[in-house]
């Protein structure tokens, strides 16, 4: 079992310095104890709306994985879910939609990876980025404008809230 080091993080649900590892599909089976942190921070960064940043920290631990290793797809998941949010956050939707797609199927059956992870929080949090993205780039292609600055233009959807990864033992907010 590893802990992991750091501060309460509320807005990404995370509260760093708790022990995981102890339950199938924690970190400790996928990376090594020197990726770890490394994940962590790129979930930090990626709940943060650091977007490019996080996908450069998951990339890290993603490319530590074995070849041979089941998870590594699923590491690969996460690194793409980062990427298409900073495509988003650049407007380039059809970049994003595209890159969503990949990772949501890289995601699949990620519970077995990350199980201490809320990936069925996660993924839900997806499927409205899913049809947002469609429908976006849907209006485009009929010759629509979309503003990267703001969540909408004259009749067209606004954009979800943000997704948050959770981590499944913080569900709540504990009295301080």
């Amino acid at each position: 079992m590893c802990a992991i080091y750091g501060k309460l993080n509320w807005r990404s649900g995370v509260l760093l310095g708790h022990k995981l590892g102890g339950r199938k599909g924690s970190m400790a089976e996928f990376c090594s104890n020197k990726d770890q942190p490394k994940f962590i921070e790129g979930i930090a960064l990626y709940n943060s709306g650091r977007f490019f940043e996080a996908h450069e920290a998951l990339e890290d631990v993603w490319r530590s994985v074995p070849i041979d290793n089941p998870s590594r797809l699923h590491c690969q998941g996460m690194v793409q879910l980062a990427v298409a949010f900073h495509h988003q956050s650049t407007g380039n939707f059809a970049g994003a939609a595209s890159v969503l797609e990949r990772a949501v199927r890289n995601l699949d059956r990620a519970e077995e990876t990350f199980g201490d992870l809320n990936i069925g929080k996660l993924r839900a949090m997806l499927k409205p980025w899913q049809r947002y993205f469609s429908e976006v780039n849907n209006r485009k292609v009929g010759g629509g404008q979309h503003s990267r600055h703001s969540n909408s233009t004259a009749g067209e959807p606004s954009a979800p809230p943000l997704p948050i990864i959770h981590y499944r033992h913080h569900e709540q907010r504990p009295n301080l």
